[in-house]
């Protein structure tokens, strides 16, 4: 499912040492458009994370997020 994307933030650098990154946040439009879908992506070296999250009640009822912890997450109905 393609989502449109409405926003992309970059913090500054942060970090201590060697250990030096950035965390991304990009917010989707969910599919019904009445809220969003998150993902924050942390690349600081040894603490690099990624979590994508429904910021929808309709949808999150609705949908799921495949791979909600990596760079190709995506998002998927629910099979009731």
């Amino acid at each position: 499912m393609n989502l449109i994307k409405i926003s992309e933030t970059v913090s500054p650098a942060h970090g201590i040492g060697n250990n030096w990154g950035e965390t991304i946040t990009k917010v989707y439009k969910c599919p019904c458009g009445e809220n969003t879908i998150t993902t924050e992506i942390e690349t600081t070296t040894g603490h690099k994370n990624v979590c994508t999250s429904i910021d929808c009640l309709v949808c999150a009822k609705k949908y799921r997020i495949a791979n909600k912890n990596s760079r190709n997450w995506s998002i998927e109905p629910i099979n009731k």
